[in-house]
């Protein structure tokens, strides 16, 4: 009975593995602007106390597309304690969310409230905005735009990261690898995103 079971817990953990190698994130082939992730003019100097500033997880050579209510992951390093803000906004500068963050050590996953969902489609905008200072104004820091499409997605489409990101909702499949704590089609996304160097 042991030599079985650890014949299937071989099994679970292999197939586990070679799920997670064919996910496969496919960009959309629109344009290809590089991704600016942080905001031209930031005043760092305003903010020498701070050893690490925080990152916007997106990627960083295209626009990627949500099909659900937009989201976005931010990485506070634990050494990080000033105010944060995070601000939603169209390409017309109207601000469609704006929320002061409890920013905890770590990844922090940030979605549009339900009752502010009723977005129309097209190019967006979050910015993180931090203040070192009281006396100065709040700093952009960094921004990434994203694009929302309001599709209709099956169950079984919106429950499977790889096959979200197959179909090149990177902002989705994303956010449900993390949200279901599956770390290898995470870091696998983050790779294909050109967010992390070791991969």
């Amino acid at each position: 009975m042991q030599v079985r079971n650890l014949l299937l817990t071989s099994a679970l953990i292999t197939n586990s593995l070679m799920l997670s190698a064919q996910a496969q994130y496919r960009p959309p082939n629109e344009g290809g602007e590089e991704q600016q992730t942080e905001v031209q003019g930031t005043r760092r100097e305003s903010c020498i106390s701070v050893k690490e500033f925080p990152q916007l997880l997106a990627p960083k050579n295209h626009i990627a597309v949500t099909a659900s209510a937009p989201k976005v992951l931010v990485h506070f390093p634990a050494t990080f304690d000033v105010p944060v803000q995070i601000i939603l906004n169209d390409q017309q500068g109207k601000v469609w969310y704006q929320k002061q963050i409890q920013a905890k050590s770590g990844i922090n996953f940030i979605q549009l409230p339900k009752r502010e969902q009723k977005l129309p489609e097209g190019n967006y905008y979050w910015t993180l905005v931090i203040q070192c200072r009281s006396e100065l104004a709040l700093n952009p820091y960094a921004r990434v735009e994203f694009q929302y499409r309001s599709l209709n997605l099956s169950p079984k489409l919106k429950s499977d990261p790889i096959r979200l990101a197959e179909q090149g909702l990177w902002y989705d499949a994303i956010a449900l690898a993390y949200r279901k704590d599956n770390d290898l089609v995470f870091q696998k996304l983050l790779c294909d995103a050109k967010i992390k160097d070791d991969c």
